[in-house]
């Protein structure tokens, strides 16, 4: 095990994870690279180590490295040789000795009993830590909830975009901390951009608008499980209409019925106002939307939707429904909305943007949609000719 102060070189790293036969390489790559740069960078050494202990560390104790053999025990007594990505040991500012394990995952996706074996490999007596680092929102969430509560050991389940937050706090990006920062960023390992209110105007004059706000969405699709998928509806990120927005629609039908959930910025083609007038504005929406040529088949949709219009509207959110003086667009059966910037005012990271803008939709869609009424009725609908 080398010592934190011992030389190390990312090329002889790397080349123990260079691709092979039956070997997929970027998982170890990732860990190399992060512990590379964890032993290089002071700063980002001690910000990291800080926001997984909660207190300050003695830097010179650290021993840092990766792959380290170690036997697990079963509930049986038996038990096998694993290697988790990544060992830390030291001592912290008030003289106690700690040690970190941490599973690094990229490829492949979280392993329930993996983790509960590595749990079983802290028995000493030092401050015991447990790190999960992931890119997958969910695949995080499931680890929290299944190891929250192990005794002796602390658990932390990170993103890697929490990863790339620390690094942009260092002020030294010296010992390539730049270089990887990039290369996650390119990987979609970052934290994103957030949307501001003051930037709004730059925002809708660049093209730099439209790819922050297309990974928000993707974010917004994939990090959250979505009733919409579980009933059998398709869904794609699209750019149109003057939105960027999720688009779900029932599989297997004639595309007359869309439910879109997104960011409005131009509100052109919708022909609605925004929540907050102005032509430097961008509104979360949720929109229900089906072909005008399908006529009085759309009714029992109308008369469902009119019937809930008024509990989405005590919530604070602004609703039209077809006909309705501020609605123009033939297209929207109903729609709701609110001022993305009030929703997402509160937020320092793009991460607390996401889940606000979800929290507020998961509203809608279960005051829309918590009986099956609405979507066998839209389902229905979208087999209409």
């Amino acid at each position: 095990m080398e010592n934190i102060n011992d030389s190390g070189n990312i090329f002889i790293s790397l080349f123990n994870q260079r691709p092979r036969d039956n070997v997929t390489p970027r998982e170890n790559f990732l860990t190399e690279s992060f512990v590379y740069v964890l032993k290089k960078n002071v700063d980002f050494c001690k910000i990291w180590l800080v926001s997984i202990l909660k207190m300050p560390v003695r830097h010179e104790s650290l021993v840092i490295d990766t792959r380290v053999a170690d036997r697990y025990q079963d509930d049986g007594g038996a038990g096998s040789i694993v290697y988790p990505d990544v060992e830390i040991v030291g001592t912290l500012e008030n003289g106690e000795a700690f040690r970190i394990l941490i599973e690094n995952k990229w490829d492949s996706g979280y392993n329930y009993n993996q983790i509960k074996n590595y749990l079983s490999l802290f028995r000493s007596q030092c401050k015991n830590y447990m790190v999960f680092m992931c890119q997958n929102f969910k695949d995080s969430l499931r680890a929290a909830n299944d190891h929250s509560d192990v005794a002796g050991i602390e658990f932390r389940s990170i993103l890697w975009e929490d990863v790339y937050l620390s690094m942009n706090g260092c002020i030294d990006k010296s010992g390539l901390l730049d270089e990887l920062m990039v290369f996650m960023e390119e990987n979609k390992l970052s934290s994103g951009n957030i949307l501001t209110e003051d930037g709004v105007g730059n925002y809708i004059r660049g093209v730099k608008f439209f790819d922050d706000m297309k990974k928000f969405v993707d974010k917004l699709l994939n990090d959250f499980d979505w009733m919409f998928v579980k009933k059998g509806f398709s869904a794609k990120i699209t750019n149109r209409f003057g939105r960027v927005a999720i688009e779900f629609w029932p599989n297997n039908t004639k595309n007359n019925v869309f439910v879109s959930v997104g960011l409005l910025y131009n509100n052109k083609d919708h022909k609605i106002p925004f929540a907050k007038p102005s032509q430097e504005s961008i509104d979360f929406i949720l929109r229900v939307e089906a072909n005008p040529n399908l006529g009085d088949a759309r009714i029992r949709s109308l008369d469902i939707l009119s019937s809930r219009v008024e509990s989405i509207r005590k919530d604070g959110s602004i609703a039209y429904l077809l006909n309705d003086k501020n609605n123009r667009n033939p297209h929207t059966l109903f729609i709701a909305q609110k001022n993305f910037f009030d929703l997402a005012k509160k937020g320092v990271t793009q991460r607390d943007q996401i889940v606000s803008i979800f929290e507020q939709c998961n509203k809608w869609v279960s005051l829309l949609f918590d009986d099956t009424d609405l979507l066998s009725e839209l389902l229905a609908l979208s087999l209409s000719r």
